[in-house]
């Protein structure tokens, strides 16, 4: 995957924070930094889409396959069930 999310806490200073940015860079990732939390940024984000995928699956709109497809056709690497 291209992000790398770079996690910041108290006890991180400046120069590591921007030495993680460097390399990441220098091997094609995109870095985002964000502090630490539960699920960071990613997967918070994502989780609505998630439970959404869950919830079709349940009421038999769609099945995992159809889902999955769907999902990669947005622009998601992979489908919720993949």
């Amino acid at each position: 995957m291209r992000l790398v999310e770079v996690v910041n806490t108290k006890y991180t200073g400046a120069e590591t924070t921007g030495l993680i940015l460097n390399v990441a860079e220098q091997i094609g990732k995109t870095p985002v930094v964000c502090k630490d939390a539960p699920g960071f940024i990613v997967n918070r984000v994502a989780r609505p889409f998630y439970i959404e995928s869950l919830r079709l699956l349940e009421a038999k709109i769609s099945d995992p396959a159809g889902i999955d497809y769907l999902m990669e056709s947005s622009g998601f690497k992979m489908g919720p069930f993949r």
